[in-house]
């Protein structure tokens, strides 16, 4: 999904907020006048924005278009950030549409630079002054350009498709990468057999759908093991694994050193 007028654009945060810890939403649907942001810190999600839906909890961010229906439900304790927030277009030649910006959820392939932003928001948290506006504003801003693969100067990201079909195979894996992952139902989805999808996915984005969800995976199991307390089973459910003996074998083979050894050396 691309986002060519992404840097036209600068956000002006209306109304920010740092819930800690709670068991549910006041509202499990609502809609908004601006466009809405909730970024998970800890716990996880579920949303349905139009016919995109799935599970959030770090690494990912969920934005909602104005006037759009944002249906949601907690699924375990919940931190988060919600940023509402107005878009100013800086070229009169380019307006604001839900396909010039990231919306539903996207994965962020950087998420050491996205800690860093929520870490700066919560010390803003009960400031309304100038200064703490302009700096709410440029931090929104660069975790909206974190949402554009096309914008993220950091990490390596996924190429664009040109065919449409793989671009929604690729949405799609984002949205259950963190369930029990099935390549046959995927597949399935999209008319095609596993092989298929697997050759074309490979082809478009040189790895294959198995390799990516992974990589998803291990980074979300990295922000889990520095951000959380949760015990490996813990973490192994939030990440699509079946148990916590399985994730430590992959984690360790992919990265190096344990789970236990990262965190250790890692926690905040």
């Amino acid at each position: 999904m691309e986002h060519p007028a992404l840097w036209s654009h600068t956000p002006t945060v209306i109304s920010y907020n740092y819930w800690q810890n709670i068991d549910r939403f006041q509202l499990s649907m609502d809609t908004y006048a601006n466009w809405v942001m909730f970024i998970p810190e800890s716990g996880r999600f579920s949303f349905q924005i139009e016919s995109q839906e799935g599970e959030s909890s770090f690494g990912s961010i969920v934005i909602c278009p104005p006037h759009i229906a944002f249906h949601r439900e907690t699924l375990e304790k919940l931190t988060f950030h919600f940023i509402l927030f107005h878009l100013a277009e800086t070229n009169a030649n380019i307006h604001t549409t839900t396909e010039s910006y990231p919306h539903g959820q996207v994965i962020i392939r950087d998420p050491d630079r996205l800690r860093s932003n929520l870490r700066m928001l919560r010390r803003l948290s009960g400031h309304a002054n100038q200064q703490a506006q302009l700096w709410k504003n440029t931090i929104i801003h660069d975790i909206l350009l974190l949402a554009s693969d096309q914008f993220n100067p950091f990490q390596e990201s996924m190429p664009s498709a040109e065919d449409p079909m793989l671009e929604a195979i690729l949405e799609r894996l984002q949205t259950l990468a963190y369930t029990p992952f099935n390549i046959n139902r995927v597949a399935a989805e999209f008319g095609l057999s596993a092989v298929q999808l697997t050759r074309k996915f490979k082809q478009t984005f040189s790895i294959n759908p198995s390799e990516y969800i992974t990589s998803l995976r291990i980074n979300r199991i990295k922000s889990l093991l520095m951000e959380s307390d949760y015990t490996l089973q813990e973490i192994a459910v939030q990440c699509g694994y079946d148990n916590g003996y399985y994730l430590s074998r992959i984690f360790s083979s992919r990265v190096g050193v344990s789970p236990s050894d990262y965190r250790k050396n890692n926690k905040v």
